[in-house]
């Protein structure tokens, strides 16, 4: 794929199944936190609890996409940093930003940041990043209707 010139995995930096349903979800949050579960099986690996990576998403330290916006993302730094504690190689996670900043905007939000964490854990557990992403993979905020 192109890569994107914030992509900070980038040369310029430094050194599937369908469905509707998004497979980074808050669905069954109380009931599996009261379990102390932090993921249930599902068709493809594991599905992750939505909470999980909003936590990490914001102890890396979001900040407004613009000034006055109350939208939070996380920069190519902040996103550089916090992803390069998975131990994945520097090839795996330049292909996870491109995969996972779905707007093209250079920085990640909640729902771009989970379908990241989500993608380092597929590759963790050995299914590397598709080459593009599953529906189901793609948060129903960023989902094109037509």
């Amino acid at each position: 794929p192109v890569i994107s010139s914030a992509n900070p995995f980038g040369p310029a930096s430094g050194d599937g199944a369908r469905g509707d349903a998004w497979v980074v979800t808050p669905a069954l949050k109380n009931e599996e936190q009261e379990k102390g579960f932090k993921s249930s099986k599902c068709a493809r690996g594991f599905r992750v609890l939505q909470v999980e990576f909003d936590a990490h998403f914001t102890a890396a330290g979001p900040s407004a996409a613009a000034p006055g916006s109350s939208r939070l993302v996380l920069s190519p730094t902040k996103v550089r940093e916090a992803l390069t504690r998975t131990g994945l190689a520097r090839e795996v996670l330049r292909l996870v930003w491109e995969l996972s900043d779905l707007d093209r905007d250079g920085a990640l939000d909640a729902d771009e940041f989970a379908v990241a964490m989500w993608l380092c854990r597929e590759s963790l557990e050995g299914r590397p990043p598709p080459c593009k992403l599953p529906t189901n993979v793609i948060p129903p905020s960023k989902r094109n209707p037509f």
